[in-house]
C-alpha cells in the first residue's frame, strides 16, 4: 500500500467518523429546536472557516458560469437533503437512520443509469439486490418501536433526504467532469444553503441559545466543515469506489459512537433494539452497499 492511499484511505475513515459524529450531535438536542435556524448557523460559519482555509483559490468563472443551473440545482438538493435529513433524526432512532443512508445508494446508481446512463458492473447488481434484501429484513420489527405518527413522518424525511443526496451525487459527478474545481462546487453548497435559508431564520431564537446548544453547534460546524473537506482530499488520492465502500462503515461507526457517549453521557441516546434477523438484514444492508460502490475498472454490463 502507497503512502498516497494510506492518506485517501485515512481522509475517507475520518469522513465517516464525522457524519456519524453530526448525526449523534443533531440527536443530543438540535433536532429540538428551529432546523432550518440551526442549519442556517451552521452552514454559514462553515462557509467562513471554508473560505479561510481555503483562501487564494480561483474561481474558473467560464466553467461556472456555462453550468450555473446545474450547480443552483446540486446546491438545492444538498440543502434539501440536510433539512429532511435532520427532520428524519429528530422523528426515528440515529442509528436506524444511519444504517437506512445507506440505502442512498440505490438511488444514486439507479440515476446513473436513467440519467446518465452508466454502465452498472455485475457485482452491483448483487449488492443492488442484497440492499433490498437488508431493508426489507431490517425493517422486520423496527417500525413497532416507534410510534406510527413518527415513523411515517421520520420515513418521509428520510426517503426525500436520500432522493436530494441522489440529485446533489449526480450533479456533483457531471460537474467534476466537466473540470470545475471542487473546491469551487463546496463553496457555492454552503452559499447557497445560506442565502435560501436566510428567510427562514428565526434570529430571536438564537438569543435564548445556552452554552449547551452553542456548544453543539460548534461541533456541528466541525463537522460539516471537514466532512467536505477531508471528502475532497480522499478524491486525490484513491478513486471514488473506493471512498464509497470506506464510507459504507459509517453506520456501524455511528453505533459504536453512540455506546461510547452512552457509557460517559448522561443521558443516553436509544438506539433500536434489533433482533437476529435485523441484524442479518444490516449486514446485508452493509455488504450490498459496498458491492454497489465498489466498481472494478475491467467490469462490463
Amino acid at each position: 500500500m502507497t503512502k498516497n492511499e494510506i492518506k485517501g484511505i485515512s481522509f475517507s475513515f475520518l469522513t465517516a467518523i464525522l457524519i456519524g459524529v453530526e448525526l449523534i450531535v443533531v440527536k443530543l438536542g438540535l433536532d429540538k429546536i428551529d432546523v432550518l435556524t440551526v442549519i442556517w448557523i451552521q452552514y454559514s460559519i462553515a462557509m467562513i472557516g471554508f473560505l479561510l482555509m481555503t483562501k487564494g483559490f480561483n474561481f474558473d468563472k467560464q466553467r461556472l458560469k456555462k453550468n450555473y443551473k446545474m450547480i443552483l440545482i446540486s446546491s438545492l438538493a444538498q440543502l434539501g437533503n440536510i433539512v429532511f435529513l435532520y427532520h428524519a433524526i429528530s422523528e426515528l432512532f440515529p442509528d436506524f437512520v444511519a444504517m437506512m443512508e445507506l440505502s442512498g445508494d440505490l438511488f444514486v446508481i439507479a440515476g446513473g443509469i436513467l440519467f446518465l446512463r452508466e454502465s452498472v458492473a455485475k457485482t452491483q447488481k448483487y449488492g443492488f439486490v442484497l440492499v433490498l434484501i437488508g431493508i426489507i429484513l431490517y425493517f422486520n420489527q423496527t417500525f413497532s418501536q416507534v410510534d406510527s405518527k413518527h415513523f411515517n413522518f421520520g420515513m418521509l424525511n428520510l426517503i426525500l433526504a436520500e432522493l436530494c443526496w441522489a440529485v446533489y451525487a449526480l450533479t456533483q459527478k457531471v460537474l467534476v467532469k466537466k473540470e470545475i474545481p471542487p473546491c469551487n462546487l463546496n463553496l457555492f453548497t454552503f452559499l447557497c444553503t445560506s442565502i435560501f435559508l436566510l428567510p427562514f431564520v428565526k434570529f430571536g431564537h438564537i438569543s435564548s441559545f445556552d452554552s449547551r446548544i452553542w456548544i453543539l453547534i460548534s461541533i456541528a460546524v466541525i463537522a460539516t466543515l471537514y466532512t467536505y473537506t477531508l471528502f475532497i482530499q480522499a478524491f486525490k488520492y484513491i478513486d471514488a469506489g473506493k471512498v464509497s465502500v470506506i464510507l459504507a462503515i459509517s453506520p456501524f461507526l455511528t453505533v459504536l459512537l453512540i455506546y461510547i457517549y452512552n457509557f460517559f453521557g448522561e443521558t443516553p441516546i436509544q438506539l433500536v433494539e434489533l433482533n437476529s434477523l435485523e441484524v442479518l438484514g444490516g449486514i446485508l444492508l452493509f455488504s450490498g452497499a459496498v458491492l454497489s460502490s465498489w466498481t472494478p475498472k475491467t467490469s462490463k454490463v
